[in-house]
């Protein structure tokens, strides 16, 4: 009898916490958590706009920022539909962005004075222009000479 009347008492006990805790999670789903507050070592930081990057760093004045702005959005939604498509092969895609970064180096041309367009090419294309040789790699046999 008093071990039943221990059972009982440790059942409802246990029941008591375990509404008691559900009751208490449901309270704070309710609630709209605030908002995290960002890391000591955590910087947060909006992108930037492509076109007023390139702006500064080409030294731009207001007619070409303006015109840059345009070629530029015209570019970028030329790529985003292109990405969209799924119907083409890696292949023909890769030609196709190749073709529309074409289109926007002759736009540009046109807009930017020789030493920015110079400047907006290394930007664009880093890795061309002559390579050095890879040491690893030997080099070609050289050509019969022409008799």
């Amino acid at each position: 009898m008093k071990f039943t009347r221990n059972l009982i008492a440790i059942t409802s006990l246990s029941a008591a916490l375990l509404l008691a805790s559900m009751a208490s999670a449901q309270e704070k789903k309710e609630e709209k958590p605030a908002p995290a507050a960002p890391k000591p070592n955590q910087t947060t930081r909006a992108i930037p706009d492509r076109a007023t990057l390139l702006a500064q760093t080409l030294k731009l004045n207001d007619d070409q920022k303006a015109k840059l702005k345009t070629i530029l959005d015209e570019e970028i939604a030329q790529s985003r539909t292109l990405r969209l498509d799924t119907n083409m092969t890696p292949q023909v895609r890769m030609a196709k962005i190749k073709e529309i970064r074409d289109g926007t180096t002759a736009k540009l041309k046109p807009v930017l004075n020789e030493e920015q367009f110079d400047k907006w090419q290394k930007m664009r294309n880093p890795n061309r222009g002559p390579r050095p040789a890879n040491p690893a790699v030997p080099a070609p046999p050289a050509a019969p000479p022409a008799k």
